[in-house]
């Protein structure tokens, strides 16, 4: 086989060269596939790290102002969306919200989790602080 070279000139080629650029995409296509499904699979995993952290973040927020743990779950539960796994717990003068949420990455099932925790306020502090805004 004759091939004209970039000068006008005519060329041979070497027998085993033919077809190597096919081989090279097959082998090279899935490896650029599996990287940009794992980047993905990132992307999808911050994401839902920060939903569950913003919702954890609602939920510590409603348990420090009403000391509810139903009130708490509820505003997480409506900022995590549906398949959020809420809990909420009072101990003393601290309340905790944890939020998990799975997730499927690249056929792998990854758990995503976030807690917050916060003081609860009192009538006391509450009148104090409304006392002293004026």
């Amino acid at each position: 086989m004759s091939v004209v070279t970039a000068g006008g000139s005519r060329g041979e080629t070497a027998g085993g060269e033919a077809g190597t650029v096919t081989a090279e995409f097959a082998v090279g296509l899935p490896a650029v596939v599996a990287t940009v499904l794992l980047v993905l699979g990132v992307l999808l995993a911050g994401t839902t790290y920060i939903e569950c952290q913003e919702a954890a973040r609602a939920g510590a927020r409603e348990a420090m102002l009403h000391a509810s743990t139903e009130e708490a779950r509820q505003a997480a539960q409506a900022v995590a969306g549906e398949g959020a796994a809420v809990s909420v717990s009072i101990d003393g003068r601290w309340a905790a919200v944890r939020v998990e949420k799975s997730i499927l990455v690249s056929g792998f099932p990854i758990r995503v989790s976030a807690q917050m925790r916060a003081p609860l306020e009192d009538a006391s502090t509450r009148g104090n602080r409304l006392e002293g805004a004026g």
